[in-house]
């Protein structure tokens, strides 16, 4: 038919749901956690770019059942934090007693329950079926567990009261989306999507008629800018939508061979499933699930991998659904802006009835003999970015090399934190955002690799030059003055060093040499220094050589007779012609 039963719930294995058992129980004080890390696949048909993110997910088991399976979930957040809504149905020998609401609070950092679950609805009618948004529940209250008649109740969650927003002899699958509420309402062959604004509430005024009962329309949901369901026309099923804002009804999917439903929508975006008609869903092995950009035009087949996909929900840039490749259902979620799809689910038994919301998934699952609720904490991590810092051309400080100072504090991470920085070289390995590292003489490859809060990392290397490029020192003297001992001039010593930090040894020359023999008057001395790198320093300095002898002086009376033939060198004077009485 066109609708769902109270008894029957979407895409549930039929198989899975007859060996559930159990009674719901239990606090948040004891409940476990898995935490996995899943390498993502890609959906070919989406043409996705390789991945450069991983998908990290923190699994929470939700309820605990005994004597009762747990079904229908649907994340939601209040003004407190998140939670996650369900419907509690009791096993019976004959089947399944009537369902009850309960809300669980969610921790905000992993999604793990908090608190004990709030009973929202206390007894007295089939109450199933259910959704969340805000501070609102909403849920289909049967008058029994054998008849579709009965009531969409609102249920406020700060006030804890309750509203009745219809009442009619066939309604059901009551979904909401921030004060907008649908619902379907009719009997088979003839059900209409109704649409109410919490706003009116109290007014009298009726909720609005925008799909059917001709054709008959199902499986209604609600975004911020659409609602979405589809229509039954000559045995085919299409996806319609509404635009909460100018109110036009127009059609999304209408495959001319197959069934387009179960759509959902968020932003601009609705996906949907897409099936052939006529074949049984949990037997469909070609299905596949399509979305389409309502402001582009855009149309993406999301998974078609030849195995059975169902029942995507949306919400902002994440697809979620149910596919079996590997033989049991398992939910993937799809990230609409890189096209990249990924697991988030392994475990062997089939997990169903997903539902997205933010960064949360619900969904059910067998695995402990019951049906029970589950909740995956979803956390895209993208790699840091390892950032070495720039090459460096070092000054040698001695013959050892030189220290350096590695600096890796230019990395980040765009979606957390670096947790580790690990540097690697000649000198082994050291870690730290900055390092300093004595290196020789050379040229050096330093590889810097980080790793972030989700265990994702990245590697740089920065090259790094120790040389010496600086001239050796030279100590020069200064003016040196000296006295001649002969014509020649004079020995002059001297003490000239020469000194290199980095590269021993140090070659000195000088001309003239220390304790060479220097005529009289001023004489430069020029030195050169080299290293053991080929660096040269100059430098120079004087030596004075005073002529500082005093001439032999003869004297003679005024009785000499003297006939003088003077010649004066030097400082000898040459006497001749001298005569005596």
């Amino acid at each position: 038919g066109d609708f769902l039963a109270p008894a029957v719930f979407p895409y549930a294995d039929s198989t899975n749901l007859l060996q559930v058992s159990g009674a719901f129980s239990g606090g948040a004080d004891s409940f476990p956690t898995n935490v996995n890390i899943f390498v993502p696949f890609m959906s070919i048909e989406a043409q996705p770019m390789p991945h450069a993110v991983t998908l990290q997910t923190t699994e929470h088991q939700i309820t605990f059942s005994t004597t009762t399976f747990d079904t229908t979930p649907s994340i939601g957040r209040d003004s407190i934090g998140p939670y996650v809504v369900y419907t509690s149905r009791t096993v019976l020998p004959t089947g399944y007693g009537p369902g009850s609401i309960y809300y669980q609070r969610l921790s905000e950092s992993d999604g793990a329950p908090s608190g004990d679950p709030v009973q929202v609805s206390t007894g007295g009618t089939d109450d199933q079926l259910n959704d969340a948004y805000g501070k609102y529940i909403v849920y289909t209250a049967y008058d029994s567990t054998t008849v579709l008649a009965g009531r969409v109740i609102l249920h406020n969650i700060d006030s804890g009261g309750a509203a009745v927003l219809a009442g009619a002899s066939a309604l059901r699958e009551a979904r909401i989306y921030g004060n907008n509420v649908v619902w379907v309402q009719g009997t088979t062959g003839a059900a209409m999507v109704m649409y109410f604004d919490i706003a009116q509430l109290g007014t009298g005024q009726p909720a609005k008629v925008i799909a059917g009962p001709k054709p008959s329309a199902t499986n209604p949901e609600i975004g911020d800018r659409f609602i979405v369901w589809d229509e039954i026309s000559n045995n085919q099923r299409d996806v319609y939508a509404y635009d909460l804002l100018t109110g036009a009804k127009f059609v999304v999917g209408n495959d001319p061979v197959n069934d387009e439903w179960l759509a959902s929508t968020s932003g601009p975006w609705i996906t949907w499933e897409t099936r052939m008609p006529g074949v049984a869903p949990l037997t469909a092995p070609n299905t596949r699930i399509e979305a389409k950009n309502m402001d582009t035009g855009e149309l993406r087949t999301i998974v078609d991998n030849g195995a059975a996909s169902y029942a995507p929900t949306i919400d902002g840039n994440l697809i979620t659904y149910e596919s079996r490749p590997a033989g049991n259902f398992d939910i993937y979620v799809y990230r609409i802006d890189t096209q990249e799809t990924y697991r988030v689910t392994t475990n062997p038994t089939d997990q169903r009835l997903n539902n997205i919301f933010s960064d949360l998934v619900a969904y059910v699952d067998a695995r402990t003999g019951n049906l029970d609720v589950y909740v995956s904490k979803l956390n895209f991590n993208s790699p840091p970015a390892a950032n070495a810092g720039p090459d460096q051309i070092v000054e040698a400080t001695s013959s050892a090399g030189a220290s350096v100072t590695l600096d890796g504090t230019g990395s980040t991470d765009p979606d957390g934190t670096i947790s580790s920085y690990y540097w690697s070289g000649t000198f082994g390995a050291i870690s730290g955002s900055t390092a300093l590292v004595a290196l020789p003489f050379g040229t050096h490859t330093i590889i810097l690799s980080v790793t972030d809060n989700g265990g994702l990392t990245a590697a740089d290397t920065v090259e790094i030059i120790v040389r010496d490029t600086l001239p050796p020192g030279i100590s020069l003297p200064g003016l040196i003055t000296a006295t001649a001992t002969g014509p020649a001039g004079a020995f002059v010593p001297y003490m000239v060093t020469a000194s290199d930090a980095a590269s021993n040894p140090t070659t000195l020359i000088c001309t003239p040499a220390s304790g060479a023999l220097f005529p009289i008057g001023t004489t430069a001395v020029n030195c050169s220094a080299s290293d053991g790198a080929g660096n040269t320093a100059t430098g120079s300095f004087n030596v004075a050589v005073l002529d500082d002898i005093v001439p032999d002086v003869f004297v003679f009376s005024e009785q000499t007779d003297v006939g003088l033939s003077t010649l004066v060198s030097s400082n000898t004077i040459t006497v001749s012609g001298i005569t005596t009485p």
